[in-house]
């Protein structure tokens, strides 16, 4: 006779599904780059169309950000390379610097710029929702510098937000940047495109889309100011622009015109929020005409903020700053390129 065994008891816990971690590996994590000596250490980001690896070069022990094209995304292989060519036109302190480039062996191109050592500035609001006013326009002449410098080459970046403007605290080694500041460094130029180009697919992000751009309208360096300003708004209010749901709803919000509304809870200047809303403005010939005037501008408020704020043993008397830009060779189209008013100083 066969002898039986009791069934084990067993809990309710122990019937139900666990949640056991899994750690995800990069198939191009620890490799090396083919040709090169750039060891590919740990992802550390990525986007729509590629991925982007924390590297380091050993023949120089240089630190860098190698992106990748996705397996998924061969579609956007153009793009990409598209990307290679505006870096390496753009030499900026305030664009991320490109450094070498070329393609795998299943053909997929990759590209390594400089390893930056910080924080995006939506990284900062997350952790800080207010920021004093006279460190956010510094951030935005920084940024106004960047995107001029794109825009010089005959580029729109198409894709201006927090995300993609990185501070970093590293020493200032480029030319007009000072040892110890913030350094801000515009990345991320995949969806940008030659002025006047017309896209047949929306691209951009809603939260800071500019009107002409949400209805594919043909790119304008002015569609990177109104995005730019909707960045100003949100690091000066510690709120986004256009809070709606959806994604149909924020695009008309911006096609319609932003009903801009400061917080009463936040002293923010009259002349700061002035520019600002001119930035904002539905139609782009309201807007700043390029991003060297509007960087001069900024330029000239920061300066009058500082006076202000300055220790007197006499109350200063604050003369609000006329923000009417001058332009002596006016714009003639939006697809134009504008005159330079000079190289951006800091």
């Amino acid at each position: 006779m066969l002898a039986t065994t009791a069934p084990i008891a067993r809990t309710w816990a122990d019937t139900q599904p666990q949640d056991a971690p899994v750690r995800r590996h990069h198939p191009l994590t620890g490799t090396i780059v083919p040709g090169t000596r750039i060891s590919l250490e740990r992802r550390c980001g990525g986007g729509g169309s590629g991925f982007v690896y924390r590297a380091r070069d050993r023949r120089t022990g240089k630190n860098l950000a190698v992106k990748v094209l996705r397996e998924d995304k061969l579609d956007r292989h153009d793009a990409m390379l598209q990307e290679i060519h505006i870096l390496r036109e753009v030499h900026s302190p305030w664009v991320v610097r490109f450094e070498r480039s070329g393609v795998l062996p299943d053909g997929r191109p990759w590209f390594a710029m400089e390893h930056l050592d910080g924080r995006s500035l939506s990284e900062m609001l997350a952790h800080q929702r207010i920021v004093e006013v006279s460190r956010v326009i510094d951030w935005l002449r920084q940024a106004c510098c960047g995107l001029a410098a794109i825009h010089d080459a005959g580029w729109a970046h198409r894709d201006v937000k927090p995300s993609n403007m990185i501070l970093t605290n590293e020493p200032g080694t480029e030319p007009g940047t000072e040892p110890g500041t913030e350094r801000l460094v515009v990345v991320d130029l995949g969806i940008a495109a030659r002025f006047g180009a017309r896209s047949s697919i929306l691209s951009g992000t809603p939260e800071y889309i500019a009107p002409e751009q949400a209805q594919c309208k043909p790119v304008d360096l002015r569609s990177d100011i109104y995005a730019l300003g909707c960045c100003a708004f949100e690091l000066l209010t510690g709120r986004p622009l256009v809070s709606q749901r959806g994604l149909l709803a924020k695009l008309n919000t911006h096609i319609e015109g932003v009903d801009v509304s400061w917080p009463d809870e936040r002293a923010i200047p009259y002349i700061v929020r002035r520019i600002v809303e001119r930035c904002l403005a539905r139609a782009p010939e309201a807007r700043p005409p390029n991003m060297h005037v509007l960087q001069f501008e900024l330029t000239r408020v920061s300066r009058e903020l500082e006076r202000i704020m300055r220790p007197l043993f006499t109350a200063p008397t604050f003369t609000p700053c006329d923000t009417t830009t001058l332009v002596r060779c006016p714009v003639a189209a939006a697809n134009d390129t504008p005159p330079s008013l000079g190289r951006c100083t800091i």
